[in-house]
């Protein structure tokens, strides 16, 4: 009853919904499509059928574990793409860094990587890489805060000077980017 119930609310939003999604889907290039179908079979249909438990005696991570990095990493730059080619180059970059930090600063920093190495704005995406690193940082603190409290005192000062450096650099370093248009 919860799987048929929670379909049923899924298509009925579909339906209500399909003038704005048919609008959508007209805009995409065929290679945005099928970039959006890999990444949903990726997610769907790969990803919960891997085992979720180490394969050999290294205890490392699980392929479950390895391959939800995968898609992550691959959501990350897919929505990138997505939030430069609606906002533009800048505000696309900012909304990535900030939206992805929540995530994984990490694979914020990779995929920020992968696009400076095809010539994109290097001075905008590092910008970016650093504030995704303040907001991987912020959310470490919110967490300390609810999970153990009485840590903040110790780690706050660090924290916040860390933060405060990424965002000195990420400003220099948009700023440059500026320029350089």
């Amino acid at each position: 009853p919860v799987a048929a119930a929670a379909g049923g609310a899924a298509t009925a939003g579909l339906l209500a919904s399909r003038e704005v999604l048919h609008g959508f889907l007209v805009r995409l290039s065929w290679a945005e499509l099928r970039s959006a179908l890999l990444l949903l079979a990726m997610t769907v249909i790969v990803l919960p059928i891997l085992p979720n438990r180490p394969i050999t005696d290294l205890d490392t991570l699980s392929p479950q574990e390895m391959w939800f990095l995968t898609v992550l990493t691959a959501t990350l730059s897919f929505a990138g793409y997505v939030a430069v080619k609606v906002w533009g180059t800048e505000k696309g970059t900012l909304a990535t860094s900030i939206a992805g930090g929540l995530v994984s600063s990490t694979a914020v920093t990779i995929n920020f990587a992968r696009r400076a190495s095809t010539g994109e704005a290097v001075g905008l995406l590092a910008a970016g890489a650093m504030l995704a690193g303040i907001v991987s940082i912020m959310r470490v603190l919110a967490i300390v805060l609810f999970v153990a409290p009485h840590l903040v005192p110790q780690i706050i000062v660090p924290a916040l000077l860390a933060a405060s450096a990424f965002g000195i650099f990420a400003f220099f370093q948009w700023k440059r980017a500026k320029l350089a248009d």
